[in-house]
């Protein structure tokens, strides 16, 4: 197969897992003023739902821990003043046709944390980026990462893609045959990755469909967008 590369960076790492999975409250020294440690925890289990935790901390500066799977089954508005902290155990499931608007911060490594068919939404300047892992892209050559992908860029204008091989296996019927794409765009996304190491590589025989309908697609695409960018990525 054809393979066009853009030049390699260096991997970026998330290397939070294992300090996420430790017990609130180890340290023992005062922290930084600002700094997620020195805002009060509340754990999202002690509420009979996330909606009540999120209403406890109020005005608040505070971390709003997440270390079970926890279900939104209507619209929810994380406030700036919560920043979520997610163990790996942590999900939030977000029921199909739901909207979860985050305007803080999210502290999570390169696990799964988002569930369900909903829609996840970070204001502009939340955060720095978001990566298909949250929803749970394994990038392992095997796996079809297509849905994944696609959440993640439809819930932040900067999508990073770690290094791995992420499989493009689940086509999106457009207008007309040649409309038909696997990812689709919006306007002001940016998609990175580091090069050469981060692949997105099209399913074995996904284009021998024997339906003319459904044997043609583009890897990306979408209706009037405009200030579109995707950067050191690998395409297979």
């Amino acid at each position: 197969a054809y393979a066009a590369c853009y030049d390699a960076l260096p991997q970026d790492q998330v290397t939070m897992n294992k300090y996420l999975n430790m017990p609130v409250r180890v340290a023992q020294m005062p922290a930084p003023a600002g700094s997620s440690f020195s805002r009060p925890v509340y754990d999202a289990r002690k509420y009979k739902s996330l909606i009540a935790a999120i209403t406890a901390i109020e005005k608040k500066d505070a971390v709003l821990l997440i270390a079970n799977k926890q279900s939104i089954q209507t619209n929810i508005t994380l406030p700036e003043n919560i920043r979520l902290r997610f163990q790996t155990s942590g999900r939030l499931n977000i029921k199909q046709g739901v909207s979860f608007k985050i305007n803080g911060h999210i502290e999570a490594g390169l696990f799964q944390i988002f569930t369900g068919k909903g829609l996840v939404n970070f204001t502009s300047g939340s955060l720095k980026k978001v990566y298909p892992q949250w929803w749970g892209a394994k990038g392992d050559g095997k796996t079809d990462d297509t849905l994944a992908i696609q959440m993640a860029i439809n819930a932040y204008n900067v999508v990073f893609i770690p290094r791995g091989i992420y499989i493009l296996g689940t086509i999106t019927p457009g207008r007309n045959y040649l409309e038909n794409r696997l990812l689709s765009l919006r306007s002001n996304v940016s998609i990175i990755g580091t090069g050469k190491q981060s692949v997105l590589k099209l399913k074995n025989h996904l284009l021998d469909n024997p339906n003319d309908n459904m044997s043609n697609a583009h890897i990306m695409g979408g209706y009037d967008i405009s200030n579109i960018s995707v950067n050191k990525r690998c395409f297979d």
